[in-house]
């Protein structure tokens, strides 16, 4: 006997559990992540005059602002590039478990650049002022990071869609 729920579409996200949506999520997190990082350091060195500022910014929350200084990549950097790929993956993740496989691409792009826009609102407005205040001292402009958040929405819309879940959930 069909249920109404399972009618309609409508399952519980551990119902639907599937190891192979969540990899792929992780990768295109991870892809999408490493692409919007690329951006922005490139966008910085046309900028600032050095590409390695928006990972030393990323850095800055474990060494404060002195972590931004010109020069080396350094710890922070590093520490950056580690930062940044942690929350890209858990994003994937996360992203994969709430939506499901065999959703539609449009619906895949309109929900990642909708998602990142929360966690922009969220992580930088909201969140990052109480754990690393002093990056506010910078006065980066609020484009500079919805524009980014847009950029990594998309392509990890783009990169989960049409490059990973035909390898991973139709095993192409």
């Amino acid at each position: 006997m069909v249920t109404k729920n399972e009618e309609s579409g409508i399952t519980h996200i551990w119902e639907r559990f599937n190891g192979r949506w969540i990899t792929a999520g992780a990768l295109a997190g991870l892809a999408g992540g490493a692409f919007v990082m690329m951006v922005a350091c490139i966008l910085a060195a046309k900028n600032l005059g050095e590409w390695s500022q928006p990972l030393k910014l990323l850095g800055a929350i474990c060494y404060g602002e002195d972590a931004t200084r010109f020069g080396a990549l350094g710890k922070a950097g590093f520490h950056g590039i580690l930062i940044h790929a942690l929350l890209s993956t858990v994003y994937g993740i996360t992203f994969a478990q709430l939506v499901n496989e065999y959703s539609r691409f449009i619906s895949i792009l309109v929900l990642g650049v909708v998602t990142s826009l929360i966690i922009w609102v969220f992580g930088w407005n909201l969140f990052l002022p109480s754990v690393a205040h002093q990056l506010f001292n910078l006065h980066l402009p609020i484009y500079v990071g919805l524009f980014l958040h847009i950029i990594f929405g998309a392509s990890f819309a783009v990169i989960l869609s049409t490059w990973l879940k035909p390898r991973f959930v139709y095993g192409d």
